[in-house]
């Protein structure tokens, strides 16, 4: 039976980093011993391939009998024919991370596979959350609001990972993320292959906004005002604002810091003694806070102004 990789995430854990250092390599990968399928590849991820499993799309799944004749995953096991037998496969999409571990298991059941998954340290895993939501959507809920109403609904690591490995028993390779080496540590301690052997990408983070910009956006999606652009016409544009407007990078306020650590505390210790062999997860003794700070009407009003000469310098460019 064929090994197959899984890398699911999570979410705000270097997976874009992680995808383009698959893509990037794939030849020289194949003289370690892997393999990179195309099928399912969006881009530089495998997101066909966890799509199906996805909460929103699991209605379509009704009357299939056997998910392994699903297009996205037939395509995986013709192209793994192709492979020599020893090649392991290796897939990535942060999509997995909401699908039903059972749905997975069944569909790739004709694989021997590996759960690869990082967690991430959960004060910044929330300020980061909180700062892409608003970032990309019409949310106005301040941090306390989105901690308790969003955050906290799939958020504890234990659970999360009793679930996989329900499904997937002694199959689970979890990792701590660290931002600065992900792509180092998922080269040399899950495919144990020495990193300085591949073409790296100087960096590959996301564009995020500071936390003036990210208070001035959460404002906009309040106000809502008439001659607002588009979520769509906006989201590329807001992180030109950080160097307009400076502020230190977006972290959480000392109130939802204590809820987040008293909260998520037992379920931490318990990963952390199951997978690592230590007492705590991560350590949260000296965390930056700063208090929630509203942008007041003049601030406003210029960011506003800011944005728009930025819009139209862009469609500009590109007219």
């Amino acid at each position: 039976m064929r090994k197959l990789l899984i890398h699911i995430g999570r979410h705000k854990t270097g997976t874009t980093a992680i995808q383009h250092f698959l893509q990037d390599n794939r030849p020289r990968l194949r003289d370690f011993g892997f393999f990179v399928p195309q099928a399912g590849r969006v881009k530089n991820a495998h997101h066909g391939l966890s799509r199906p499993f996805q909460p929103r799309n699991v209605q379509q799944l009704q009357g299939i009998d056997d998910y392994r004749q699903l297009e996205a995953v037939r395509a995986l096991t013709l192209e793994s024919d192709d492979e020599p037998p020893e090649a392991i496969g290796l897939i990535s999409s942060e999509g997995f991370q909401n699908c039903r571990p059972g749905l997975v298991q069944m569909a790739y059941r004709d694989f021997q596979a590996q759960i690869v998954v990082y967690l991430r340290n959960q004060l910044e895993y929330l300020a980061s959350s909180y700062a892409q939501r608003v970032h990309a959507t019409d949310y106005t809920g301040s941090i306390q609001v989105f901690f308790k109403d969003v955050y906290l609904k799939g958020n504890h690591y234990a659970s999360f990972l009793e679930t996989w490995e329900e499904h997937f028993p002694k199959q689970l390779l979890v990792r701590r993320y660290q931002p600065s080496n992900i792509v180092e540590d998922y080269a040399e301690n899950v495919l144990q292959i020495p990193v300085d052997a591949f073409s790296m990408r100087q960096s590959l983070s996301n564009p995020s906004l500071n936390s003036v910009v990210t208070q001035f956006k959460c404002e906009l999606n309040r106000r809502k005002p008439k001659d607002a652009p588009t979520q769509l016409e906006i989201y590329p544009i807001l992180p030109g604002l950080n160097a307009l407007f400076p502020g230190p990078k977006f972290v959480l306020p000392p109130e939802t810091v204590s809820d987040l650590v008293d909260n998520c505390r037992e379920s931490d210790n318990e990963v952390a003694t199951r997978y690592f062999g230590d007492k705590q997860l991560f350590d949260y003794s000296d965390f930056p806070t700063h208090p929630e700070s509203p942008i007041r009407d003049i601030q406003f009003e210029a960011m506003y102004s800011a944005m728009l000469q930025l819009l139209r310098e862009t469609n500009a460019t590109y007219a």
